[in-house]
This record gives C-alpha cells, structure tokens and sequence, in this order.
C-alpha cells in the first residue's frame, strides 16, 4: 500500500521547494520577506509558483530558512 502523506511532501518539496522549506520552519510570507529581505510581493510569487528565482539563489533562499528554524 502506498503511502500518499509520504508522496505528497515529495511532490510538494520538488515542484516547490522555496513554499516546502518555509512550511516546515513555520513561516509565513511575512517573515520570509523580512528574513530575505525581500519585496513581499516576490516571496509572494515564489510561494504561488508564479514565477522563481534561479537554481543557485533558490539554494541559498532553502539555505537561510533551514538555518533561521
């Protein structure tokens, strides 16, 4: 039997992996924004899937959430 809780938090980490790190640390925009330093309405995007920063800073975005929990 599969399980489907198990599957769904890899889909969500690899189709959204910025959105994924933030869940676990127990952010919310808000803090995102402010801990990147970042315009809200970026994180915004990145969290809807809008649109997403390149592969290099989404590694340090994961990086610096992890390390802020």
């Amino acid at each position: 039997m599969a399980d489907t809780v198990a599957y769904q938090e890899v889909i969500d980490r690899e189709n959204n992996p910025i959105k994924y790190a933030m869940k676990k640390a127990g952010l919310n925009i808000k803090k995102l924004s402010l801990l990147l330093d970042a315009p809200y309405r970026t994180v915004q995007d990145w969290i809807a899937g809008k649109r997403m920063p390149p592969s290099w800073c989404r590694k340090l975005i994961i990086e610096k959430i992890e390390t802020s929990a």
